[in-house]
Formats: structure tokens, C-alpha cells, sequence
């Protein structure tokens, strides 16, 4: 096991799986697919994975207000996007980071057009992530933090539901523009994942990769006494156990430190 905290980082990671054809002393390789306005996910995800996960990294273009119909535009992009990781290479995994792009065009539809370039790999979204972070941790009864419109919110809650999770609050920032979405402070967001907080929940749930949540995670646990799942986080946790390393990152949250 490799403890990960902060800036403290180990160079000692490989690994060898004979089916996807890596050879032993070569890193896990994983590609993600961000959005042209997104200033944080990649740079959430280059803090948290083991430095010997190489990350690799295409865009897709992307209207900077988010709305349902702007989000389900980025999915004629997706296969061409895939395509640019370093092709020829062999990737462990990708990741689309984007939560409601994902819940607009859908997990499946999102898998399906990356495998278009990248037959077989495996897929994973920060919703996709973040539903499997609650069933690992136990979680069935959500408070939920959203920096969307009105109808963007509806769909996340929507897809959380369908899931079998029971929502029980929501509190939203209400913004409609990415730039905006990534300009929200970790302090704001602590705030608004306290004022979401339910004594009858299980957890909160901070949606959207623009966010700057995953940097908060750790305090805002602390401060409610349960578990907080944020897109970034829950992505790359996601990503570690689809490649297939079992390592704890310290810092981010109960979900990166015990599971």
C-alpha cells in the first residue's frame, strides 16, 4: 500500500496486466476527456492519483453556459477526443469529466462513443463515480451541494434517484457559467454542504468536476461528522480501482483514505 498526503508522493507505482498488454516496470496509464472550460478536474486529479498513474489529457469543445441542451452537445466530440490520447498507446482507463455532461447524454452513450476509438477500455463519469462511492461507503440518503440552473440541477437528481438514492436536500449555487462554477471558494463550499446537511442523511454529495470541492472534502467532513463525495474525488478513486491499484491518498476525504 502507498499512502498518499498532499505534495508527499511516491515514485514507486507500476504495473503489469497481462490482457491490456502492459509490460512490466511500464505505469498505469489512464486518458481524461475534460471539457474546453474546465480549470479543475485535471488539476484535481494530477494532486490526488499516484504520480506513476500517467495522466493523459484531451478536450472537447464546450459552451461556457451549462445548460441541458449545451451539454448534450459535447457528445459528438467524444469519440474524436478519445482518439487524440496518445494514440497508438496502450490506456488503462478514461474518464469524461464531467458530471452532468455524462447525466445528459448518458453513462452508456458516453461509453459507447469513446469505445468508438478505444474499443474494449475501460469507462468511467464523475456521476457513474460517485454512485459507486456510495454504495462503497454506505450510503443511501443524500444531501446534495449543485452549482447548476434550475433544470440541470433537476436531472442530477433525477439520475441520483433512479439509482435508488433517496435525496433528501438541495442546496444550489445557481450558476450558469463554468468560469463561474470554478471561481466558487472551498470556504463557500463548506458552507453550502453544511446549510445542505440533514440529520437524516447519510452523506453529502458535491456535484460538478468545475468545483473546487474536492480541496474541501476533508474539512467539511470533519465539520458534519459524515461523508462527503465530490466529483473529482470520487473520479479518481474510481479510476484507482478500475486500474487496479489499491493505495490510500490521505487529505481528500474518508472515500480516497479508507476505501
Amino acid at each position: 500500500m502507498v499512502m498518499v498526503a498532499g505534495s508527499q508522493r511516491t515514485t514507486a507505482w507500476t504495473r503489469y496486466d497481462p490482457e491490456l498488454g502492459v509490460q512490466p516496470g511500464a505505469p498505469v496509464r489512464t486518458g481524461l476527456v475534460v471539457i474546453a472550460t474546465d480549470h479543475t478536474s485535471e488539476r484535481d486529479l494530477r494532486r490526488i492519483l499516484p504520480p506513476a498513474m500517467d495522466i493523459v489529457v484531451s478536450r472537447v469543445p464546450c459552451r461556457t453556459v451549462t445548460t441541458v441542451e449545451t451539454l448534450g452537445e459535447m457528445a459528438t466530440d467524444l469519440t474524436r477526443a478519445a482518439d487524440l490520447l496518445l494514440p497508438g498507446s496502450v490506456l488503462n482507463a478514461i474518464a469524461f469529466a464531467c458530471t452532468t455532461g455524462a447525466i445528459v447524454i448518458g453513462e452508456t452513450e458516453v461509453a459507447r462513443r469513446i469505445r468508438l476509438a478505444r474499443p474494449g477500455i475501460a469507462v468511467t463519469t464523475p456521476i457513474e463515480a460517485a454512485m459507486a462511492a456510495c454504495r462503497a461507503l454506505g450510503i443511501k440518503r443524500l444531501s446534495l451541494v449543485l452549482p447548476y440552473v434550475l433544470a440541470v440541477n433537476r436531472r442530477v437528481v433525477s439520475r441520483l434517484e433512479a439509482e435508488g438514492l433517496d435525496v433528501v436536500s438541495v442546496v444550489s449555487f445557481e450558476q450558469e457559467s463554468d468560469l463561474d462554477m470554478a471561481r466558487v471558494t472551498p470556504a463557500a463550499i463548506i458552507d453550502a454542504g453544511i446549510a445542505a446537511d440533514r440529520p437524516s442523511a447519510d452523506g453529502v454529495f458535491v456535484s460538478c468536476t468545475a468545483l473546487r470541492a474536492a480541496e474541501a472534502a476533508e474539512q467539511l467532513e470533519t465539520r458534519i461528522g459524515k461523508a462527503v463525495i465530490t466529483s473529482n474525488q470520487a473520479l479518481a478513486w474510481h479510476l484507482l480501482r478500475l486500474t487496479g491499484i489499491a493505495t490510500s491518498v490521505a487529505g481528500y476525504g474518508a472515500l480516497l483514505r479508507n476505501h
